[in-house]
């Protein structure tokens, strides 16, 4: 399933991947975005910075199945990718 997502799609993956195997509570989001962005730039995309609300959303997300889609991240992408 992951080497047919879209990119940006498999980031959100492998972020969700770190944040719950990374072995230190307190940075384990940090450390998974930090990756995300990584990967995005390696494939031609702009970072994604967190907001605010972001850390409400990404422990939600890491709390549940592997994302196949952040849609929040994902408009945040095209909005920049346009602009």
């Amino acid at each position: 399933l992951f080497e047919s997502l879209h990119p940006v799609r498999r980031s959100f993956r492998a972020f969700w991947q770190l944040a719950r195997l990374a072995p230190f509570p307190d940075l384990n989001l940090a450390m998974s975005l930090v990756a995300m962005n990584a990967y995005l730039l390696t494939h031609g995309y702009p970072l994604v910075s967190p907001g605010s609300a972001d850390s409400k959303l990404l422990r939600r997300v890491v709390a549940a199945e592997p994302p196949c889609e952040i849609r929040a991240l994902e408009r945040r992408l095209l909005s920049r990718a346009a602009g």
